[in-house]
């Protein structure tokens, strides 16, 4: 029936079809692709440098976020992408454009209006991170519909009254209307009559709310005029109809597109409705018109949001990709010095060079990257510098670095990538938030290492989440750069379409012609020639010539000509030239000049010797200056080298820089930032040449001998000398009264004794010399800088000089030991106090050594100081390569994979364990369901991925979500992100399967061919190993009995197969295949690692599928450093070994007789790597993986190879873990409950057991308490099983009786005794009970269940005490348990802690007056989540609320573990280990620091057993030792809880600490009570 009422109408009515096949040609939203009309949600079409104003562009009914923009379709013409950001006065706006479904011609239903696409833009404005991060002004420009949409918005927020929508309203500044129909249109009636009778279409209430006069208009138009007082509003109205099929109207008259507000200003366009916001050019009329309203806006607006200074953004953002970087500003100083010696005008002739404007302004050209070549100063640099210029005067994102041989931190290509990142983030949005997001999650990685920095910022940061501008990068003196080879190689890496243009200039090198003539027209060459210089050069004399000829233009124009002729293009020559015309008074004399000089650099040169060595006097000054400027690491103030000249002359100098001026002017010259420079590099490689007959000639390992000596001899001064004590570090000579020669000796001397001669037996003196004397103040001050990277290079440099000084003496002798000692022991206190010394650098004096291994040369030479600290106890002589024993308690473990800032275990049992690689401590854990068999990290750290036999699990790192579960055929055996949000799984059913995590239903499986001719025997191989490799876009695979396969995942073929020599090899063909695959990460190789079931390791080529080295390591599992230089391997014997990736040669080994290694992992930044085997992990940290993590420098002597160095790691896994422990009451003595069921005793002194006093028969002990008055000791274990015994000390050793063996119902959770030991009360989860001390029951209660609880002795009434819980604190009495408290709950204490949270402790505070309560998780860390204070007078039976001191809410967030307390300071340890104390009595803020513990002492749980006897030792269990830690309070720092840094360091006296004498205040801990 609908069919045929249809038909007739349309029968009826011709006009009308004709309006509906208009308008379905108008919109034809259903037909155009989403690349036409726009994609939905809000989208960034321009990011600015500074964003300033953000522009939001809203397309109307039946347009799109692009379409409704553009005419024609064409990229040219749309104009919010393609014309406003060139424009200058939008230079800080940033442009986006919303989309959403406004298409009424779409066939399927839909119920959305008006309201609803103005909620959908708001959720866009609220949840798009850049528009939360910046609070900028926000622009709305609405095209009809498009307009209503924004008014609903600011509508919407301003109705739900929600304070955290308040500041996004004030942020509306403005609203632009084109041609919006703010009382409706009578074409959108006649359009829903039409959709009202079709039998296509169905009817859309977005049209029915744009009725002429319609209820959605009326109530948008009486609302919005309520909230719009405050708002520029801009409206624009069409004057011209537009033709819908036979008819053409005004879609939206005059009278409905304006407001009549008295803030609005109102235009006509000379357009129709669709025209409006399309434009044939930026000469359009209308476009002027709409452009200059816009600009307006921006200037009106500009002033009332204060903009950032120039190239920087909010200091939090930038301040951590700083530390990240290691970089905090741009190279300014190059760009300026180009700058500044730039004649105006020149350099223009480059623009003119067709290449180069191809390189700059055509994106679609093949050539991204270009080399400007020309011989050596012929102002390269200055050429530069220019095309910085000229790209920021098109506003185009511009990054630059300067290469200068002579400056050790300019020459490394790592410095130049990490300087590059930090301006694109300075320009670039996006690239912002990728490093933002990098720091967030602690992302590691060597600073100097450009293959770490490129991989992983680059390739798998700022590159693949993308770009949000096109970037040049302009680079200087490529061939200065130690490691421009890495350059080439990485440009390989870039894909074509990356919005990314590079410049490097250089002197001509065959090397890098033909990388450039590999290079497939990408990387083209620009020579520039001497008729190019010459016209500069002509400008440069024109502006100098003048002064010299006198006005005279004739002999101005003789000189220029000559000067040009002679100069052969050489800049510099003419610079010095005109130096020496300089000084010439008469015509003759300057003929006389440019006779004379010589044609060419060097002859000038040597001219320039000849007149020095003529000289009478100064020419060892001459020679000094010339050394230190042309051997320096980098270029000196004109105060440091005078300094520095002093202590190597030991004279005093004078007239320094006029001696610089008029002696060495032809080779050095002092910079505007007064730094002494080299005048050109070419100065340098002549004064260097080995074949330079002078005595001003330079010989390189002379020159670095010379500063080396220089820089010991200034470290070894008086001025160096380190405090005697705390107290006079608090007088020592303040920072800015040290010579300022200090920075340069300490940061440099390390460099000069690499490149010395190593033979020099006066150089290894004066070094030992050094570390015997004043090394800690040497390592103070680099502290003070904040970067300790000059202590791990000093050690690599300690460790090359004796490398190489083994070629020419044997390696033995003291000073030999002590600098090979030391070498160890720089790299291991960076490692493991490197966080310390930098929170607080004196602590190197006094709270460092006396933690570091008792045979190592820092604790030997400083850490047994009378009055320091004392550390005893411990087993470990010398720096032990295993960091941390992580024991999962006879639960095995499987797998491991590591990340940035993480590793993640996988147990039998199906857990997952994610630990801090810095820590070793747990950050979260998973459930996999199932045995893990194979773990993996997603290249950004996001998520975390989970193989099993039979499925894979993926979890989100950063809300702990699984957000996938997919079924695999077979067990994984190789799982890889190989995009964001892509996994891909290999497993052993020969199958290659992945997903899209994100998109529950994609899924897609590829069966892989065997391809061997075993399939025609009627059998297929199975897979018995496979490793992905992003990198070379490669899979490797492992049939049994067969060859490595190779598939190229590009075009998913077959690649070939790698294949060991097993003729050779002394091997039968088949009989053994790899087991085990790892690719190089590195993308300049090739290589790829296998271990075979013979114990055999192979390196293939796998490209050229070659084999390149082969040995027998007896390997069986491995992994592979980030940086592709290390792989380390393991096998059945628990023995580990280090290979160098490259070459397969040994570097080290550590035998363990710790049972099989089953996997491995490196961590982020290749300084450690992991293991597991049976049921625990070790983090391994040994000293070579830093001595080998980056280039070495250069040494004069050739460096003998190291034999590869074996250790033994000992045997942890037998080492019986302490689980409990208690002081006794004197002090003296310890009693601990073991993992084995062993109650023994410890001597406090040493930390060493004294007796086993009894066993709980090989059942772990898990409380202990002690009974001081009768000499009473209970234990319970995990079993329920509870004893008690009378222990004794008779003679030298301990009587023990036995009182009570029982058991209880439910697990013991605290044993506690009161004040007269007469009593014992037993706490489970199901009862208390309580035992007098002859073991007799007194009483019991029962209870259904509890969860959170803990007892304590009530603190002013002995016989009461006081059962806690996260709610409520309940009195009892001691004699029957009776309850005291009169409610039958107890007293509420007001925590403001979570119901699922546990009592951890109760320590009584200010001799009773107060209780300190911790609270942690109930099933997890054992980290303090909590911390309050009640004063106990509150706590009274009939009392039915309380509340916590408030003072003390600051101090919670910063507690890890409560310690204890001595009358009113309370001590704990805090997130940073340091152990603090706070006065309770004046708290203010303030606390007091005193010693921190090494961040591996701490166990996977962070359950601590520390304790304090009536002496004041600080005893804490190490797994199963006792660190006895004494004078532990000689050393405090007073720090603020608002700024965390120390503010004075100060000297307690004897009083303040426990005295050995007297009896101290009642020392409360752990929620007991010592008498």
């Amino acid at each position: 029936m609908q069919r045929l009422e249809v038909l007739c109408i349309t029968s009826a009515t011709r006009t009308v079809l004709s309006v509906h096949s208009g308008l379905l040609n108008y919109a034809s939203g259903s037909r155009e692709t989403v690349e036409e009309t726009g994609p939905l949600g809000l989208n960034a079409l321009y990011e600015p440098p500074r964003p300033l104003i953000d522009f939001i562009f809203v397309h109307g009914l039946g347009g799109g976020s692009r379409k409704t923009w553009n005419k024609g379709g064409l990229d040219d013409s749309f104009w919010p992408k393609a014309w406003l950001p060139k424009d200058p006065s939008f230079e800080n706006v940033r442009i986006h454009t919303f989309g959403y479904n406004a298409s009424w011609s779409e066939r399927r239903d839909s119920s959305l209006n008006l309201h609803d696409f103005g909620k959908a833009l708001l959720g866009e404005l609220w949840n798009t991170p850049v528009l939360k991060r910046y609070a900028t002004p926000l622009v709305l420009i609405g095209h009809s519909m498009g307009g209503l949409v924004m008014k609903k918005v600011k509508m919407y927020i301003l109705a739900r009254q929600d304070p955290a929508l308040q500041p996004l309203s004030e942020r509306i500044s403005a609203m632009f209307f084109l041609a919006t129909p703010h009382r409706g249109s009578d074409m959108a009636q006649l359009l829903g009559n039409i959709l009202k009778a079709s039998v296509t279409h169905s009817q859309k209430p977005f049209v029915t709310d744009l009725e002429r006069n319609g209820m959605a208009c009326q109530i948008i138009n009486d609302e919005f005029r309520h909230h719009a007082n405050n708002l520029q509003l801009r409206t624009f109205y069409e004057t011209m109809k537009t033709h819908v099929g036979p008819i053409s109207s005004l879609i939206v008259n005059q009278d409905s597109a304006t407001l009549g507000y008295h803030n609005e200003q109102s235009a006509l366009l000379n357009a129709n409705h669709r025209g409006i916001c399309k434009f044939e050019s930026e000469n359009d009329p209308n476009y002027i018109t709409l452009r200059n309203s816009l600009e307006s806006i921006v200037r009106d607006l500009l002033p009332q949001f204060a903009p950032e200074p120039p190239n920087e953004l909010p200091g939090v953002d930038m301040k951590s990709i700083e530390e990240l970087l290691g970089v905090s500003e741009r190279p300014e100083d190059d760009i300026t010095k180009a700058q500044d010696n730039r004649i105006p005008g020149s350099c223009a002739w480059l623009t003119s060079k067709p290449i180069f404007r191809e390189w700059r302004d055509d994106i679609g050209s093949i050539v991204r990257v270009l080399w400007l070549t020309a011989q050596p100063a012929a102002g390269k640099s200055i050429l530069a510098g220019y095309i910085v210029d000229e790209l920021g005067d098109f506003n185009l994102g511009c990054e630059y670095y300067f290469f200068q041989h002579g400056n050790k931190s300019k020459s490394t290509l790592s410095g130049c990538l990490r300087s590059l990142a930090y301006q694109m983030a300075l320009t670039d949005t996006k690239v912002r938030e990728t490093l933002i997001s990098f720091s967030e999650v602690n992302t590691r990685f060597n600073l100097d290492d450009e293959s770490a920095i490129w991989r992983k910022l680059f390739l798998n940061g700022i590159l693949r989440a993308g770009l949000g501008q096109t970037h040049y990068w302009i680079l200087d003196a490529m061939d200065e750069c130690t490691d421009n080879d890495f350059f080439f190689s990485m440009l390989s890496k870039i894909d074509a379409d990356t919005p990314l243009r590079i410049l490097f200039t250089s002197r001509p090198s065959a090397d890098i012609e033909k990388t450039v003539a590999k290079s497939d027209g990408s990387t083209a060459a620009m020579r520039i020639s001497v008729e190019d210089t010459t016209i500069d050069i002509g400008l440069y004399l024109d502006a100098n010539l003048n002064h010299l000829a006198q006005g005279d233009g004739e002999m101005c124009d003789i000189l220029k000509s000559n000067i040009i002729e002679k100069s052969d293009g050489c800049f510099l020559w003419v610079v010095l030239v005109l130096d020496e015309l300089d000084k010439a008074y008469s015509a003759s004399d300057i003929q006389q000049v440019l006779e004379e000089i010589p044609p060419g650099m060097n002859a000038l040169y040597e001219r320039t010797l000849s007149k020095m060595a003529t000289m009478t006097r100064g020419k060892q000054l001459i020679r000094a200056i010339l050394t230190w400027t042309m051997c320096a690491m980098r270029p000196l103030e004109v105060d440091e080298l005078h300094a520095a000249l002093e202590w190597d002359m030991e004279d005093k100098i004078h007239a320094l820089e006029r001696s610089l001026v008029s002696h060495c002017g032809h080779f050095v010259y002092i910079d505007k930032h007064r730094k002494v420079q080299a005048v050109h590099q070419t100065a340098r490689v002549f004064l260097m040449r080995e074949d330079l007959d002078s005595d001003f000639a330079i010989r390189r390992a002379d020159g670095h001998l010379r500063l080396a000596n220089t820089c010991l001899k200034y470290l070894t001064s008086e001025e160096m000398k380190p405090p005697r004590n705390q107290k006079l570090a608090k007088v020592a000579l303040p920072k800015n009264q040290k010579s300022a020669f200090v920075t340069y000796a300490s940061h440099a001397f390390s460099d000069h004794i690499r490149r010395s001669h190593s033979y020099e037996d006066d150089l290894i003196t004066g070094l030992t010399g050094f570390l015997e004397s004043n090394v800690l103040s040497w390592i103070n001050w680099v502290a003070r800088d904040g970067d300790l990277t000059d202590l791990t290079r000093a050690a690599k440099d300690f460790r090359g000089f004796l490398d190489a000084r083994a070629k020419y003496q044997a390696p033995v002798g003291r000073h030999v030991q002590l600098v090979e000692n030391w070498s160890t022991d720089l790299i291991r206190l960076v490692a493991k106090f490197g966080k310390r010394m930098l929170e607080s650098p004196q602590a190197i004096y006094w709270l460092v050594p006396p933690f570091c291994p008792k045979d190592t040369a820092i604790a030997k030479q400083f850490g047994a100081s009378p009055r320091g600290i004392s550390v005893s106890g411990l087993s470990t002589r010398s720096w032990d390569d295993r960091l941390s024993c992580i024991s999962f308690h006879g639960v095995k473990a499987i797998a491991i994979g590591a990340a940035d800032g993480l590793f993640a275990v996988g147990l039998a049992t199906g857990t997952v364990i994610v630990c801090s690689e810095i820590t070793c401590q747990e950050v979260t854990r998973f459930d996999h369901g199932g045995r893990v068999e194979i773990i993996t990290f997603s290249g950004e750290r996001k998520y975390l991925a989970c193989g099993g036999r039979h499925y894979v699990t993926v979890w989100n790192l950063n809300t702990s979500v699984r957000v996938r579960h997919m079924n695999v055929p077979d067990e994984p055996l190789s799982l890889a992100f190989v995009e964001c949000d892509t996994l891909a799984v290999v497993s052993k059913a020969n199958t290659m399967a992945s997903w899209n995590i994100l998109v529950e239903e994609d899924s897609r499986v590829h069966v892989r061919r065997n391809n061997f001719d075993d399939e025609r025997m009627g059998f297929r191989k199975p897979l018995v190993a496979a490793s992905f490799s992003l990198e070379l876009n490669m899979l490797a695979v492992v049939h049994r009995g067969r060859p490595i396969s190779l598939f190229d995942l590009g075009y998913d073929s077959f690649y070939g197969c790698c294949e060991r020599d097993v003729v050779k090899q002394g091997r039968a063909p088949n009989v053994t295949h790899a087991i085990e695959l790892v690719f190089n990460p590195d993308p300049t190789t090739s290589l790829l690692a296998a271990t075979y079931m013979d114990g055999a390791l192979a390196l293939f080529d796998p490209c050229e599928l070659a084999l390149k080295a082969f040995t027998y390591a007896d390997s069986k599992t491995l992994a592979c450093s980030p940086d592709g230089k290390a792989l380390v391997t393991g096998n059945q014997l628990g023995t580990l070994r280090i290979y160098e990736f490259s070459s397969l040669r040994l570097l080290y080994q550590i035998i363990s007789s710790d049972y099989s290694v089953r996997a491995l992992a490196f961590s982020s930044d290749g300084l450690r790597f992991f293991d597991v085997r049976r049921s625990v992990c070790n983090a391994w940290e040994p000293s070579v993986l830093v001595r080998a993590d980056s280039t070495e420098t250069d040494s004069i002597s050739d460096a003998i190879l190291p034999v590869a160095e074996s250790v033994d790691a000992g045997e942890w896994d037998d080492a019986v873990e302490i689980r409990a422990m208690v002081c006794h009451q004197h002090g003296a003595a310890l009693f601990c409950g073991l993992e084995d069921g062993s109650v023994a005793v410890y001597e406090v002194d040493s930390g060493e057991q004294v007796q086993v006093l009894y066993r709980h028969v090989r059942t772990p002990v898990s409380c202990i308490a002690w009974g001081g008055k009768e000499n009473i000791l209970a234990s319970a274990d995990v079993s329920s099983r509870v004893m008690m015994w009378r222990v004794d000390p008779w003679r030298d050793r301990w009587e023990c009786q036995s009182m009570l063996d029982t058991r209880v119902d439910g697990s013991v959770r605290q044993l506690l005794f009161d004040p007269q030991s007469t009593r014992l009360l037993v706490s489970t989860e199901k009862s208390d009970t309580m035992w007098s001390s002859n073991g007799e029951l007194v009483d019991s209660k029962l209870y259904p269940s509890r969860i959170a609880w803990r007892w304590t002795q009530h603190p002013r009434i002995a016989q009461q005490l006081i059962m806690v819980t996260p709610t409520h604190a309940k009195l009892y009495e001691w004699a029957h348990l009776n309850v005291v408290s009169r409610s039958q709950s107890g007293t509420l204490i007001n925590s403001e802690v979570a119901g699922d949270m546990d009592v951890k402790s109760i320590t009584s505070c200010s001799d009773g007056c107060e209780l300190a309560i911790e609270f942690s998780e109930r099933h997890g860390k054992h980290s303090t989540l909590g911390l309050a204070v009640w004063k106990t007078s509150d706590l009274q039976p009939d009392c039915g609320s309380i509340y916590p001191l408030g003072r003390f809410e600051t101090l919670r967030a910063k507690v890890e573990h409560v310690i204890g307390a001595v009358g009113r300071k309370l001590y704990y340890l805090d997130k940073s280990l340091w152990l603090c104390h706070v006065d309770l009595e004046c708290f203010q803020g303030e606390y007091y620091r005193h010693f921190f513990l090494p961040e591996e002492w701490p166990s996977l749980d962070w359950k601590m057993l520390f304790d304090v006897t009536a002496k004041g030792v600080f005893l804490f269990v190490k797994r199963d030792e006792i660190a006895v830690i004494k004078r532990a309070l000689e050393f405090e720092e007073r720090c603020s809880l608002i700024s965390g840094r120390p503010e004075t360091l100060t000297m307690l006296l004897p009083s303040s600490s426990f005295s050995s004498t007297e009896r101290r205040p009642s020392l409360t801990y752990r929620g007991r009570s010592q008498p």
